[in-house]
Order: structure tokens, then C-alpha cells, then sequence
């Protein structure tokens, strides 16, 4: 809505926020033990777990006839800001990304920050 407000200079409702936002449907911590798994494997855990886009898949396959009804009541989706990641075995590379991509992140064992902590910038990868 900022952004909305920004490009089309609304001032009255840049500072605007919703009220009431229901939780999310699935915990908003996510545990990923990255041992054994590539990057993406980590970041396809980390998304589909906030959208469950293979259960949408087959409910519109089997379901097509009731696309509209579907389409007219789809539940509401949170931004990955909303969910923190608990990580083991990850990598400064891993952590990063999910930063970009929006995700908090929690190391549980190796204490590794985002964009090197205290001294900034993108981490290169192990």
C-alpha cells in the first residue's frame, strides 16, 4: 500500500495498515535441517511451506468445474516477512537468500547472521 501511495502521490493513506490480519494457517516457524540438501531444496522447503502450491494444483485439477467458487473464496497468503526459518547445518550463502527473498532466519547451531552481521555486505558462499 506504501509503495501504491508513493507512485501515485496519495498522501492521506501512506501511513494506512489493516487491521485485524488473521494468522497465517501453517506455524510461522519452519525447522529446515539443510544437511544432505541442495540450496534450492532448502528454498523450495522454505516457500512451499508458506504456500501449499501443490495442494492448490490438484484441488483445481479435480475440481475445474468450481475454478470461480475457488477463485471467489482462495484463503489469504502471507509474505515470507511473516514466517522465520529455523536452520541447521545451513550456510551463510542459504541464510542470505532467504533474507532476500523476505524470510527471518533463526541458525540454531551455528549462530550465523545474515549479510556478515556487524559487518555488512553479501556473504560470499562456503
Amino acid at each position: 500500500m506504501r509503495e501504491f501511495c508513493r507512485f501515485f502521490e496519495v498522501e492521506a493513506l501512506q501511513n494506512w495498515y489493516p487491521d485485524n490480519i488473521p494468522a497465517p494457517p501453517m506455524p510461522t516457524k519452519v525447522y529446515v535441517d539443510c544437511k544432505e540438501k541442495t540450496e534450492q531444496q532448502v528454498y523450495y522447503e522454505a516457500v512451499t511451506h508458506t504456500y501449499p502450491i501443490w495442494e492448490d494444483s490438484q484441488r483445481l485439477k479435480q475440481l475445474s468445474a468450481t475454478f470461480e467458487e475457488q477463485r471467489g473464496n482462495y484463503w489469504k497468503r502471507r509474505e515470507f516477512g511473516n514466517f522465520t526459518i529455523q536452520l541447521k547445518n545451513s550456510t551463510k550463502a542459504i541464510i542470505n537468500t532467504l533474507h532476500l527473498l523476505g524470510f527471518k532466519t533463526e541458525d540454531t547451531v551455528n549462530n550465523l547472521s545474515p549479510f556478515g552481521g556487524a559487518g555488512g555486505g553479501l556473504i560470499n558462499k562456503k
